[in-house]
């Protein structure tokens, strides 16, 4: 083992004995140098995990586990293996640690290493277009449903995409979260569940169960305005800018909940119960959007 050692050297001669010492320094077969994160720590993008390992490596195996919240939540990103590196995909949000196991036979040294893992935000401004939006629409041959809405203030899909935008632009929420969460809620405009086209309701608001039909809304400007006010209710504390027309707002303050939610990933189990990767779904179809 490595260390301080002090090599003693007995010269004999019949009965005579005549003595050297000398001191020798036993270094590591090998040092763990650090344990590395590459990658955007973004919510179901991968992130490589990577042990570097100084001198003779040979024979070693390597384990990697994450934790979040002192253990409520964990895995293991990778077993004991021979790779120095494994990738690891976190799916929500959030402040882990990661550990790292290096393996010499029965022997093991440990290193950690903070990771904080950014969600998908709801707040913020258009990064996309209004034509990106109607692109993606066509693109899945679904038909938009004119007649339904021609009396509602919204004739075509562009204009149903011009309102999305006018809507969430007015209260600082991302119009792409916007869109992606009424085509998911909607199955793009088809409806097919409890709430039927002529509620304007593109969120499920207030539609609990399969047999709540939920809100009404008289137009479709109201029914998407009340979509943005409901998510940043959950985004962010900050005050509405317009008259509040979401009728669940109310119950968002009164149980404490403006502002739990600042990243789609954090929506699960909360706007879709239980919604396991709700907030990732609705992720998946922004990052369709051209």
């Amino acid at each position: 083992e490595p260390g301080e050692y002090t090599v003693y050297l007995d010269v004999i001669d019949g009965s005579a004995e005549r003595h050297l010492t000398r001191k020798v320094t036993v270094g590591e077969r090998y040092s763990v140098e650090s344990l590395e994160v590459s990658g955007s720590a973004l919510c179901g993008k991968p992130v490589k995990l990577q042990a570097k390992v100084s001198g003779d490596a040979s024979g070693l195996k390597y384990k990697f586990v994450w934790e979040k919240g002192g253990w409520a939540k964990w895995g293991v990103a990778q077993q004991p293996s021979a790779s120095s590196s494994c990738e690891w995909t976190p799916t929500e949000p959030g402040e882990y640690t990661v550990y790292l196991d290096v393996i010499d036979g029965s022997a093991e040294r440990h290193l950690t290493r903070k990771v904080t893992v950014e969600g998908t935000p709801i707040m913020g401004s258009l990064q996309t277009s209004v034509d990106a939006m109607v692109n993606l629409y066509e693109s899945t041959g679904h038909t938009y449903p004119s007649d339904e809405f021609v009396s509602k203030g919204a004739p075509t899909i562009r204009d149903f995409c011009s309102l999305i935008v006018e809507a969430a632009v007015s209260e600082g929420v991302r119009p792409e979260v916007v869109f992606a969460q009424a085509m998911l809620e909607t199955g793009w405009l088809q409806f097919g569940g409890s709430v039927k086209p002529n509620q304007c309701n593109f969120a499920g608001l207030g539609a609990v169960n399969q047999q709540s039909g939920g809100a009404r809304f008289d137009d479709v400007y109201q029914g998407l305005l009340a979509q943005v006010q409901h998510l940043k209710g959950y985004a962010t504390g900050a005050a509405l800018n317009n008259t509040c027309v979401d009728p669940r707002y109310e119950v968002l303050q009164s149980k404490g909940f403006l502002g739990v939610a600042p990243y789609l990933e954090d929506l699960n189990g909360r706007w879709a119960v239980p919604g396991d990767t709700y907030g990732q779904n609705i992720a998946r179809i922004i990052s369709l959007i051209g």
